[in-house]
Order: C-alpha cells, then sequence, then structure tokens
C-alpha cells in the first residue's frame, strides 16, 4: 500500500502516540506496524502520556491538538519546560493557522493534518518521524562534537579561539576569557579587529588566501585587553573545519615577557656598542 523506502535492518522506531480517539489511534498502530520499522504505545491524554515518557524509551512523540484537559500545545509546552528535547508531531484534524505557527513556537518538529487520503496522511507522517529523528540525532552528534571540541581547546592554557573568513568568533576558550577580560558571551559578540588592530579584514582575507590547507601558519601580532593592556602574542592557525564551515582555529601564546627581554637585551648590546665607540674614539685622540 505505501512506498516509503523502509530498509531491512533499519532500527526500530519507538513511536508514543497521544490522541483521545481509541480507534484511531488504534488505526495509526496498525498501519506504522504494517509499513514495519515501528513500534507504537498509545496515550489517551497528556497525564497518561507522561507516565509512559517516564517510564519508556520513545524516539517521537506524536499528538492530538484538542483533547480532554490538556491539549497538545500545552503538552508541548510543557515537555520542552522540563528540557525534554525528543522530537515532536502534532497531528490533527484542527487545521487553523495559528495553531501550526505555535505548534512550531513552541518547538514542533512537524504540524501534519490527519484528514485526507490514507496513503497521502500516513505517507507525510512517516517521512516526518522519520526525518525528525535524523535531525534529532544529528543535532545530539552535533553538541557531543562541540562539547569535545571545548573540552579539548579548554585544556590549554594559551588563549583559543575559532573564527570565520570575516573575523566574527565562532569559539573560544576560558584562557581567552581569562586573558582578555571579556566573557565569552562578549567575545562571541565581537571581532578578530577589537582586540588586534592590526588585523583588520583586508589583512585577515591575505591570511586566510596565503594559509596552506594543511599548514600552521605562525606570526607576531599586540593584542589588547578589555583594560587597554597590550600583549605580545605569537600566534599559530591553521584552517579547520568547524560544524561543517571553513574557519581558522588559532592558539595565541603570550610572549610579552620575551620581548622584553629581547628589548632588554638589545638595549644592553647597544650601550656595549655605545661604551667601545667612545673607548676607540678616547684612544684614537690619545694615540694623536
Amino acid at each position: 500500500m505505501f512506498d516509503l523506502d523502509v530498509l531491512p535492518g533499519t532500527p526500530v522506531v519507538r513511536v508514543l502516540h497521544v490522541d483521545d480517539d481509541l480507534s484511531f489511534l488504534e488505526l495509526t498502530r496498525q498501519i506504522l506496524l504494517g509499513v514495519g520499522g515501528f513500534v507504537v504505545d498509545f496515550a489517551l491524554g497528556v497525564d497518561e502520556a507522561f507516565r509512559l515518557l517516564s517510564g519508556g524509551v520513545y524516539d517521537v512523540v506524536v499528538c492530538d491538538f484538542e483533547m480532554p484537559g490538556k491539549d497538545g500545545l500545552v503538552f508541548l509546552e510543557e515537555l520542552r519546560a522540563q528540557k525534554n528535547l525528543i522530537p515532536f508531531i502534532l497531528f490533527t484534524g484542527k487545521g487553523r493557522e495559528e495553531v501550526a505557527i505555535n505548534a512550531l513556537n513552541l518547538g514542533a518538529n512537524y504540524y501534519l493534518n490527519k484528514i485526507g487520503d490514507t496513503e497521502t496522511v500516513y505517507g507525510e507522517l512517516v517521512h516526518a518521524i522519520n526525518n525528525s529523528i535524523k535531525s534529532a540525532k544529528s543535532e545530539v552528534a552535533l553538541q557531543n562534537s562541540e562539547a569535545k571540541y571545548r573540552a579539548l581547546i579548554n585544556g590549554i592554557n594559551d588563549t583559543v579561539w575559532v573564527i570565520d573568513f570575516d573575523g566574527n568568533f565562532l569559539d573560544v576558550n576560558d584562557a581567552a576569557v581569562r586573558v582578555l577580560g571579556y566573557s565569552r558571551e562578549e567575545l562571541l559578540s565581537m571581532g578578530i579587529s577589537d582586540i588586534d588592530y592590526n588585523l583588520n579584514p583586508k589583512k585577515l582575507l591575505t591570511l586566510v588566501k596565503n594559509m596552506p590547507a594543511d599548514k600552521i601558519q605562525i606570526f607576531e601580532t599586540i593584542h589588547t585587553t578589555k583594560d587597554g593592556v597590550k600583549i605580545y602574542v605569537e600566534i599559530s592557525s591553521s584552517l579547520v573545519n568547524y560544524n561543517g564551515l571553513q574557519a581558522i582555529l588559532s592558539i595565541a601564546r603570550d610572549i610579552t615577557k620575551r620581548k622584553q627581554i629581547e628589548a632588554d637585551y638589545q638595549n644592553a648590546l647597544n650601550e656595549a656598542k655605545s661604551r667601545a665607540l667612545e673607548v676607540d674614539a678616547f684612544l684614537s685622540s690619545a694615540r694623536a
């Protein structure tokens, strides 16, 4: 009946269907079981749905709008208030535009009309279920990747950040917050030129063009903290893939002390040369 591309070996999808119409719940369960790849539990109201959610593991919630007691939007709002991000599909015969808008604003993944040609209605439902779960898994994978990435850069004592090709901060580590004196939120609203006057957009573009894809580019520059303190830094930059986009990862090592030592050494060397010239001049005048 349905051409829904359900492949053998596809992981079973656990669906919680919430509706006050028992016959409709039974129909939906029979159709999804017939498609294959689905296990369906159902609840006749929101309170029963919460009980099932507390005791079981589900991949997606499919819910009607109008039900006795709490409606589908209230259910969705309470789920999201509990930080429960399970994919949620509002599957209702009430096709009011404001309901659809409210559902999406509250965090619903799909708003589907359950009235219509059976094959079309359930074809759309299966498509929505699969897409919702796929998106949710991608989001979890992305969050896990970002968490591991942040744990990695936060283990570095030097200042670390990621910027896009326009120079906007995409991510910073704890050391950047500590050294530069800005909060993480402040830095993520800023660009590299806000702390490094040498790296204006034109120079950044030149830097990107000259940056080999598989090598680290090293250079020196000066950063300015929120309090106006100048810090000499050695930058090691490379191109990275950040959330699917090309970006620049930079590690900035504070070399202010090294620069001071170099300056002191140079001053001492200049003084020694000056004294040597004075001695030579004195000896030359004495010989004359």
